[in-house]
């Protein structure tokens, strides 16, 4: 509390505004509605300075990639030492975190 207050009374003092919104309850209505505020908030100030929001090209890129690195995992677990053309750095992450530890 002494951090939020510290920082709304900094912000004032140099003329910036700040709004602080506070939830009586965390739970899952309450975050739900939180999370609504701020997407419409997004998509009204998006429409006041004249640029779309939603319109987003690398999440299409995202997906398409992720799907590459799905497939890349599956063909691991089958076969721990199979060989891959994928990116040697993303095959080394997979192995170290999502592959099961082998035994010596």
């Amino acid at each position: 509390l002494a951090s939020m207050l510290g920082t709304r009374r900094a912000l004032s003092a140099v003329g910036r505004r700040s709004l602080t919104i506070m939830v009586r309850r965390v739970d899952a209505f309450h975050l739900g509605v939180l999370l609504a505020l701020f997407e419409r908030a997004v998509g009204l100030y998006a429409s006041l300075i004249g640029i779309n929001a939603y319109h987003q090209p690398g999440v299409e890129s995202g997906k398409a990639g992720a799907s590459e690195v799905l497939s890349l995992i599956r063909d691991l677990r089958s076969n721990l030492s199979a060989t891959t053309d994928a990116p040697a750095e993303d095959v080394e992450l997979i192995r170290e975190f999502l592959l099961p530890r082998r035994r010596e």
